[in-house]
């Protein structure tokens, strides 16, 4: 040990301290000072021998300030170096600390290396070691003084200043703890305790905050917060916990399942969900607005739902459901859809009409939503055509009855015929289910009257020139045919040279090459035409290569067979037989030849040129069209009249009802889904019920309508299941062409799915099914609905032009695509614009409602080039095709602005400049041409005329048939005066006679004189006056029509030809039977009309 420091064994010091001592505090030391106490004798040696170089003392570790609880032990550190090895001597406030070296009972020690031990921390009004305390190191070379170090005496009282309470706070809503600490020095730090969990307000920052006077604020309260509270304070004078608080959480109501629309059956039951959680438990209530729950048919559920039994129409409304609690009220609307299933409120019965009649088919199907109706045939996949009224409610209609909704549909036919008749189906289906009903329709056929029938044709001739031709056409059918020719196309008319005999054949007289070529004879009534065409071959007689021929003898063909009899006949085909004609003609039958027609067609068919047999089957044939079969014989020389005519008809009504029939009608078919799968296709899911074993498939029937017509708000449920079809439908017009049918064969039980491809964008469809069997159909499922979502345009805008409206501004018109092709809303139009240059001139977007541009700045003498295209919300459609514009003055004028045709000349001004030369050259062409010939007619008309004209007072006269002097109509003159009051006929020779007041006498070239007939009105025509007419401008005269000439007797053009022909007359009556009456038209065993 150094020089002057007095040594004190550690077991003394021990037991005085032990003797001493008076609490416990003390005795908890006692451990700290017995090790301290075993490094004195070797720390000042160490550090002797360590720094024995040293002089000066010197601080090498100063005391820090403390801050420590009464009767806790503490200990200031000091550290001095110096040689020999410094004394360290403590201060208090500036006065020596008394220790234990001084004072054995001192509880203040200080230990070999100089720091200040306090074996208990005292603190009262007699003694107190808080203060300011310095460490000083001292030795004959001089001393050292350390900084100085405060100790201070921590505090902490026992009771809380504010004590945390008890708080009930709603769930959701802030709550506050309130806390106040017990006073302390230093300020004792606050914490808080939940159920023994230490609280971290760093877990939760935003919702746990300890506020800086202790309270405890929790923001939004969950009902995990609730539990026990305790306030916790401490310092370095210890740790004070208040008495725990309860949070009590209430929870307000809130849905576990909320009320949600519900659609319900008529009939059957419906439930509407109100499950609700809280604490306390809600009590809840039901309530409908603006009516009354019906409690005979309602009960609570175990969720506290109501369920409602034994649905009708008029338990639709709005439900509401109360859920309260000490928290808060709640409540909930739900509205109750009552569907009612289609029903047939009005068909007809079975339905006969006369063919040609009009057949009106109406059908009126009640239900809710309104259903959508429809006729079709069964058996047929078409829709067919309607018209569609809603049905008025009806005075006394039942209370069960109240918003059920009802559609009349009627299906016309101006005139009906025979394929008409069938069973119709008239449908109805709505998301509550689907009805069906049938109705017959039988046409009582008309007699089938056929096309015309040329029973001889002309046949092919050489003949030599100047001689003549009789071309044979003979032809008969009712009403009686009406017979035209033709000759390389055009139509003959009677003449001197070509006559048309009242039995149809074309005589020619005088032939000539020219008359050579196809003639035609042409057989017209409303029931068809019917054609007969022959080549006349015209050659000079001196020709002798050719070999003339004339039209055969009918007598060397065969005659008609007999009427065909139908053997058999079924849904395709039909089998006929006939006897061989009994006259064979001037050789043997070779074969023979079937023509047909039927009641769809107005003209005859050859079904088979020649067949040997006799026998044929027609086929195919159409079992709702009728047929008319008849038979020719085929021998060397020609060829026979047709035989009668036999009917050969399909199914003359409906079929009755079978076993197949009867199990389609059982199967019941539930659309359970209809959902838009995307890329254009929907995915329909079904289940079958019932009998199902004769189902051979489902007609997928659609219909649909734009989106922008008829779309539902309450379509779609929510945003999650925006493509999901509810219970209810599109209340749209029936419309043929928005009806399409798909085919599926899906027979069996269990669920059975299809997906829908090729559907149109931005459309409402609704879709049911109807199985089949054959050609019956069963009853139509109840239907879904579902949308399909907008798409880009999938064609350009229409009806694109535009128009010059001066020579820097042009007009530029157009209109939306097509309805299927817009896909969606028009929102807007691109318009780009180009020059000839490729230079962009425009490129403008315009609103969707807009339909025309002006376009401003156009440079003279440009070209410019358009291209349209319309956008929708999802994206642009294709551009039109490039529209052409040239900047050209011409194109102002209004001949111009009529059309685009000038426009697309792209203002090549040469071209129109030789368009409109040629133009004027033909005009002026046609005037001269016909200037020209006006003056030739006038000359060569006067040059007839050998007398001058007589000027008379009255109108009225005949002229003598060797009058030629006159001609009609002449210089355009039509006169309206006509002969009159005249009773006596014309004279059969020239003469004069003596008139009346109402005669006008004239001098014709044999200076007779000639009366006027007052039977026959005659136009009036004006002369010219010749040079040497010196009565007056012009005469006045009446022209006479041929029947007003002298009678002469003249032979009938058919005499004449018989008398000319050499007895031809005979020959062109052979083929016509001998007795009229052995002609028949067959139906039903009964004659028609005699050929």
């Amino acid at each position: 040990m150094g020089e002057g420091r007095q040594s004190i064994p550690a077991s003394r010091m021990a037991q005085e301290m032990c003797k001493n001592a008076k609490n416990a505090s003390v005795l908890r030391t006692l451990i700290s000072f017995l090790f301290l106490s075993l490094t004195w004798a070797s720390e000042p040696v160490q550090a002797t021998s360590s720094h024995g170089g040293y002089g000066v003392p010197r601080i090498i570790e100063h005391p820090e300030s403390l801050v420590v609880a009464k009767g806790d032990p503490a200990t200031l550190n000091c550290k001095a170096l110096g040689n020999p090895y410094p004394k360290i001597t403590w201060f208090r406030d500036g006065v020596e600390v008394t220790t234990s070296s001084q004072d054995p009972h001192n509880h203040r020690v200080i230990f070999p290396s100089g720091s200040l031990f306090f074996l208990s921390i005292k603190q009262g009004k007699k003694e107190s070691d808080a203060g300011v305390y310095t460490c000083v190191a001292t030795n004959f070379n001089g001393r050292a003084t350390s900084r100085n170090a405060t100790l201070t005496i921590a505090v902490l009282r026992e009771e809380f200043r504010v004590a945390p309470s008890d708080v009930t706070a709603t769930s959701g809503e802030r709550a506050q703890l309130m806390c106040s600490p017990p006073r302390g020095h230093p300020p004792p730090e606050l914490t808080w305790s939940r159920n023994g969990h230490e609280i971290d307000p760093e877990e939760e920052p935003e919702r746990v905050q300890i506020l800086e006077d202790g309270t405890l604020v929790i923001k939004e309260v969950l009902q995990t917060d609730e539990g026990e509270y305790v306030c916790h304070a401490s310092n370095p004078a210890g740790r004070r916990s208040s008495p725990p608080a309860i949070l009590d959480v209430i929870v307000a109501p809130f849905w576990v399942k909320a009320p949600r629309d519900v659609v319900g059956v008529a009939g059957g039951e419906a439930e509407l969900s109100c499950r609700v959680g809280g604490d306390p438990p809600p009590a809840v209530t039901w309530r409908r607005v603006g009516g009354h729950i019906p409690v005979a048919r309602m009960r609570m559920v175990m969720d506290r739902g109501l369920r409602v039994s034994h649905l009708r129409p008029q338990d639709a409304g709005v439900y509401v459901c109360n859920a309260a609690n000490r928290a808060a009220t709640i409540s909930a609307n739900a509205s109750l859809t009552i569907y009612s299933a289609p029903k047939v409120s009005e068909v007809p019965g079975d339905v006969e009409v006369e063919e040609g009649a009009p057949l009106h088919l109406s059908c009126a199907v009640e239900g809710y939503p309104t259903p959508l109706v429809y006729w079709t045939r069964e058996g047929s996949q078409k829709v067919l055509p309607v018209t569609r009224t809603p049905l008025e409610p009806t005075e006394g209609q039942e209370e069960e009855e109240e918003g059920i909704e009802g559609v009349r549909i009627s299906y016309s036919v101006p005139r009906v015929a025979h394929y008409h008749s069938g069973r119709y189906v008239c449908g109805g289906v709505n998301s509550a289910g689907g009805v069906m009903t049938r109705v017959g329709v039988r046409v009582r056929p008309t007699p089938l009257l056929p096309p015309p029938i040329i029973s001889v044709p002309p046949s092919n001739q050489t003949l030599p020139a100047r001689g003549h031709a009789g071309l044979t056409c003979r032809v008969w059918g009712s009403p009686e045919p009406k017979v035209t020719w033709r000759h390389r196309g055009k139509v003959i008319t009677s003449t001197k040279r070509r006559e048309i005999l009242p039995d149809n054949t074309l005589s020619i007289s005088e032939l000539v090459e020219d008359d050579g070529g196809e003639y035609v004879c042409v057989a017209s009534s409303p029931r068809g035409v019917t054609e007969a065409r022959a080549t006349l071959v015209v050659t000079p007689p001196s020709n002798l290569e050719v070999v003339f021929v004339r039209a055969p003898d009918p007598d060397t063909a065969p005659g008609p067979p007999d009427t065909p009899t139908v053997t058999s006949v079924n849904a395709s085909a039909a089998t006929l037989l006939w006897d061989i004609p009994s006259r064979q003609g001037a050789s043997p039958v070779t074969g023979y030849s079937v023509e047909y027609y039927s009641s769809m067609e107005g003209s005859w068919k050859v079904a088979t040129a020649h067949i040997a047999r006799t026998t044929y089957t027609l086929s195919p044939i159409d079992r709702a069209v009728r047929y008319g079969v008849t038979v020719r014989a085929h021998n060397s020389h020609g060829v026979s009249e047709p035989s009668g005519i036999a009917e050969v008809s399909g199914s003359m009504g409906w079929e009755k009802s079978g076993e197949e029939e009867a199990s389609v009608r059982e199967a019941k078919v539930i659309l359970q889904e209809a959902v838009f799968s995307g890329a254009a296709s929907a995915k329909l899911l079904w289940q079958m019920s019932g009998e199902s074993n004769t189902v051979e498939g489902f007609y997928i029937r659609l219909h649909h309508v734009s989106r922008d017509q008829h779309q539902p708000s309450h379509l779609v449920s929510s945003e999650g299941e925006k493509n999901k079809v509810k219970e209810t439908d599109i209340q749209a017009e029936t419309k043929l062409e928005n009806f399409t049918v798909v085919t599926v064969v899906n027979a069996g039980r269990g669920a059975s799915s299809y997906v829908l491809h090729g559907l149109h964008h931005y459309r409402s469809y609704t879709v049911f099914l109807v199985p089949f069997f054959k050609m019956y159909e069963g009853h139509p499922s109840n239907s879904r609905s579902f949308l399909t979502p907008e798409a880009a345009p999938s064609a350009s805008p229409q009806g694109v032009s535009v128009q010059l409206t001066n020579v820097t501004t042009a007009s530029l018109f157009w209109s939306p695509p097509p309805p299927l092709h817009r896909n969606g809303i028009i929102t807007d139009y691109q318009i780009d614009m180009v020059t000839s240059s490729g230079e962009v001139f425009l490129s403008k977007t315009v609103n969707g409602t807009v339909t025309s541009l002006r376009v401003h700045n156009l440079t003279l003498g440009n070209s410019y080039h358009l291209t349209l295209a319309a956008s929708t919300s999802a994206g642009r459609g294709p551009f039109t095709p490039p529209i052409s514009l040239h900047v050209d003055p011409v194109l102002l004028h209004p001949l111009a602005k009529s059309g685009t045709s000038l426009a697309s000349l792209d203002g090549e001004v040469w071209v129109i400049g030789m368009i409109g030369g040629a133009v004027f050259c033909v005009l002026l062409g046609c005037v001269a041409t016909l200037l020209i010939w006006r003056r030739h007619a006038r000359n060569k008309a006067l040059s007839h005329v050998a007398v001058s004209v007589q000027k008379v007072d009255n109108l009225g006269f005949g002229l003598v048939s060797g009058d030629s002097g006159l001609w009609q109509d002449y210089a355009g003159w039509q006169l309206e005066k006509l002969c009159a009051n005249s009773d006596s006929a014309m004279g059969g020779t020239s003469g004069t006679r003596t008139t009346t007041e109402n005669d006008v006498k004239v001098m014709n070239t044999s200076e007779s004189v000639v009366e006027c007939d007052n039977a026959a009105p005659r136009s009036l025509v004006t002369f010219y006056r010749g040079p040497t007419t010196t009565e007056g401008p012009y005469a006045t005269t009446a022209l006479l029509g041929p029947h007003s000439l002298p009678h002469q007797p003249v032979k009938s053009p058919k005499d004449a030809h018989r008398a000319s022909d050499g007895g031809a007359s005979e020959q062109l009556s052979l083929g016509h039977p001998k007795n009229q009456s052995d002609r028949y038209f067959i139906q039903t065993g009964r004659k028609l009309y005699d050929a």
